[in-house]
């Protein structure tokens, strides 16, 4: 007999099933957590494809300019385009976008 009464192998079981209750609940947590770190890593994927997508589109657009103005871009213009289009499609500047005007008003 068990201090209060109670035979020693049901309060061996009591205790086991409530072990057993609480496994089946961190399981269940574990599973979820699980879920959601997939569901976030996916999100994260997505966004970084977004990303190199947007450094893309910015160089391409960045290009387009080069070869429509070449003649009126001096080299060191060019060769700091070109140099803002390598740093974009390495990662390295992915939120830095450039402003392009118009050569044609800015040179005198």
């Amino acid at each position: 007999m068990g201090i209060t009464g109670t035979p020693v192998y049901e309060a061996c079981n009591n205790t086991i099933q409530t072990l057993q209750s609480r496994y089946n609940e961190l399981d269940k947590q574990l599973e979820k957590l699980r879920k959601d770190a997939d569901r976030i890593t996916e999100k994260i994927f997505e966004i970084r494809r977004e990303y190199k997508d947007l450094n893309q589109a910015e160089v391409n657009e960045i290009l387009s300019y080069v070869r429509s103005y070449a003649a009126m871009l001096s080299s060191r213009e060019i060769d700091i385009l070109l140099c803002h289009c390598q740093n974009k499609l390495n990662g390295n500047i992915d939120s830095v976008f450039l402003t392009l005007e118009n050569p044609k008003k800015t040179r005198r």
